[in-house]
């Protein structure tokens, strides 16, 4: 889900077509593994706009994992603490 919606947006310049391929390629390497987590538990979704951030949070915290973000606003909210760190800041 991360990966198409950046691959997608209007920053990165892919096709949707270029970003399914790329994202078969990824899922047919070797040494990947999926992080499964249940939708029902995501916090705070109001909009479409509150799925991603908060699916990739729940998804790091459930694996004990960092999430590396330059996005100071998810950085700040209360249900991301601990999880979603700015790598430019924690040097």
């Amino acid at each position: 889900m991360g990966f198409l919606r950046v691959s997608l947006s209007p920053a990165s310049c892919t096709s949707s077509r270029d970003a399914i391929v790329e994202l078969n390629a990824i899922l047919e390497a070797r040494g990947h593994r999926f992080l499964r987590t249940h939708a029902l538990s995501l916090p705070h979704v109001v909009t479409s706009k509150d799925v991603t951030d908060p699916h990739l949070v729940l998804i790091a915290r459930r694996y004990r994992l960092r999430l590396a973000t330059f996005d100071a606003a998810l950085c700040a909210k209360e249900w991301a603490r601990g999880v979603a760190k700015n790598p430019a800041r924690e040097r």
